[in-house]
């Protein structure tokens, strides 16, 4: 389990820098590169697919293939670490994951922003994502909460915040709020947001996007009978959706054409004591729209299911 392996690495002071999620609810290392999840740390460091070195999976033929290796530079050839992540495991059960980790930030901070209007919260956000201050997360939650993550030297904290705030009150003629949240309470933050402590119920969904689709997608959410709790994470590049069971899969399938992409899944959250069954996709309505990749993905599954075995 994740938890696991994150206890193990602050023994030695390291840490996944692309900040899985769901750790306290029970999530494996395995189910997170099947599912492709990384969490806000990603703004800073990159992805799950980023930092995967190796893999040992069995096919759906019982044959063991290794790719990659134990090291950052490796073999050339077919990179079969990075095209498991994000697989579901079609193209076969993970055996053995290797991965390169970062040294632990000395500290981190946070500053929770807030605004009178979704405008002023879209034009704060702009400003943070083309600004140059090394920011480990960056989060929205509409329609007017922003969270902002810096982490390094203990020394260098205190400045680096205090940059920010000043270049903010200027940029936005000081509407906007600020709060500096440390220590404990900047840990239990994020951990919640890891968790989505904000979604009370519902099915959970991941949907990739770009920043400048934000509005389109408040857009078609406010169309909509019901209030569909969502997070913006990762600078505006992921949406996390707590789909209502009032509101039909066809509604949000109309809702993910907006944007263009293609939306995953998971499972229910707030309806169980086992909250790690989140990351477990609850129907066959796996996928929500279109995939340019379909041909690829149908290709890459006759090589190592042939038979189909691993089909989600």
């Amino acid at each position: 389990k994740l938890a696991e392996v994150e206890s193990a690495l602050t023994e030695h002071g390291q840490f996944m820098p692309f900040d899985p999620p769901l750790v306290q609810a029970g999530a494996t290392l395995g189910g997170t590169v099947a599912a492709g999840l990384s969490g806000p740390g990603r703004q800073r460091y990159g992805g799950i697919r980023d930092f995967i070195l190796g893999i040992r999976l069995v096919t759906g033929e019982g044959q063991i293939v290794f790719g990659g290796g134990k090291v950052v530079k490796n073999a050339a050839g077919f990179d079969i670490p990075k095209l498991a992540v994000g697989s579901l495991g079609s193209i076969g059960i993970f055996v053995e994951l290797t991965f390169k980790v970062f040294p632990q930030p000395d500290q981190f901070a946070t500053l929770q922003l807030e605004t009178d209007s979704l405008d002023d919260a879209l034009a704060v956000f702009k400003v943070l994502r083309q600004s140059q201050y090394d920011l480990t997360c960056l989060d929205f939650r509409p329609p007017h909460c922003l969270f902002v993550r810096i982490g390094g030297r203990l020394d260098s904290l205190k400045r680096r915040m205090d940059r920010i705030m000043a270049d903010l009150d200027l940029a936005m003629e000081k509407r906007i709020r600020m709060v500096r949240i440390n220590e404990d309470a900047e840990q239990q933050l994020w951990s919640e947001l890891r968790e989505f402590g904000w979604a009370a119920s519902g099915r959970l969904v991941k949907l990739p996007l770009v920043p400048s689709q934000i509005g389109e997608v408040e857009d078609a959410l406010a169309s909509l009978p019901t209030d569909v709790p969502r997070h913006y994470s990762v600078g505006g590049n992921v949406v996390w959706l707590a789909w209502p069971a009032s509101l039909s899969l066809q509604k949000l399938a109309g809702v993910v054409a907006r944007v263009g992409q293609r939306a995953l899944m998971l499972g229910n959250v707030g309806l169980t004591d086992d909250a790690h069954l989140a990351a477990i996709p609850a129907s066959d309505e796996t996928w929500i729209g279109k995939c340019s990749g379909a041909a690829f993905e149908r290709a890459l599954n006759s090589v190592f299911d042939p038979q189909r075995k691993f089909v989600y």
